[in-house]
């Protein structure tokens, strides 16, 4: 006897209108709630500031910065930095791509660089804040004036300046993810710090206390968190002690850093650029 075996069929139509909802879905999520867009509204007041710059030529010490990379490769770059008395060369490295994607005269990606750097440096910065207090107005309040700090103005249409604001990006972040790391315990976040906490020196040699202002950070959280008991907190928490060994080997990475920064040939001319 014969028996008549049915494959299970799909409904074309069904099978369409299922994956145009789930893509519907998808675009959805990608769309932020006006909560989102409220929160992060004191982006706006330094993007509607430094827009402007964007039209600016480059100055004398972007000038400057750019002979130093002229006829160089990126393998020289790191390993020399004669003719230019610091050793940045991460920054330098950033440069050096910019000039072979858009041009080495090509005035607005580099000052769309510094804007892009000072607005990732604000939201890291209210990131950061509200990450210490929990509160949402402290976190507005510390981006907005990140954003609009009086004395950015010298550094911001300067692409020279990128240095400052990127090595304080770095060092924001890296104590973004320490704090992650002791809260959540997940291995990318002590990934993340140690990685930054390479990174940074070879931005700005002022790099190298990135590891002294994670363990402030880590220490202020902790004390704010637990401020009547924080001995007792410290001894019994073992996700704090896995932190504080996180910091020590940013520490060691940065002490490293230093050695190669002083074995680095450098000019030694009497005249150096400010900063």
């Amino acid at each position: 006897m014969k028996r008549n075996i049915q494959l299970p069929t799909s409904n074309p139509s069904t099978s369409l209108r299922t994956g145009f909802q789930h893509l519907i879905t998808n675009l959805q999520s990608l769309i932020p709630s006006p909560q989102s867009l409220i929160s992060n509204l004191y982006l706006l007041i330094p993007l509607l500031l430094y827009a402007p710059a964007l039209t600016l030529p480059f100055f004398w010490d972007d000038v400057a910065n750019f002979q130093h990379l002229f006829g160089k490769s990126i393998v020289q770059v790191w390993l020399d930095s004669k003719g230019f008395p610091y050793y940045r060369p991460f920054t330098f490295t950033l440069w050096y791509a910019m000039q072979k994607i858009f041009g080495a005269t090509n005035t607005v990606p580099f000052h769309a660089l510094n804007v892009i750097t000072l607005l990732a440096l604000a939201w890291a910065v209210s990131k950061l804040a509200h990450k210490l207090t929990r509160d949402s107005l402290v976190a507005f309040i510390a981006g907005t004036f990140m954003g609009v700090f009086p004395f950015a103005a010298l550094v911001v249409p300067l692409v020279a300046s990128l240095f400052h604001l990127l090595v304080t990006l770095c060092a924001v972040l890296a104590c973004l993810a320490i704090l992650e790391f002791e809260s959540t315990q997940r291995l990318r976040w002590a990934i993340i710090a140690i990685m930054l906490s390479i990174v940074t020196p070879f931005v700005h040699e002022s790099g190298v206390t990135v590891s002294a202002l994670m363990a402030v950070c880590l220490s202020a959280a902790l004390l704010i968190r637990n401020a009547k008991n924080f001995s007792a907190f410290f001894a019994k928490r073992l996700s704090a002690v896995k932190s504080f060994f996180v910091v020590i080997i940013a520490f060691l990475f940065n002490l490293i850093a230093f050695f190669i920064w002083r074995s680095i040939p450098k000019d030694q001319g009497s005249f150096e650029w400010v900063g």
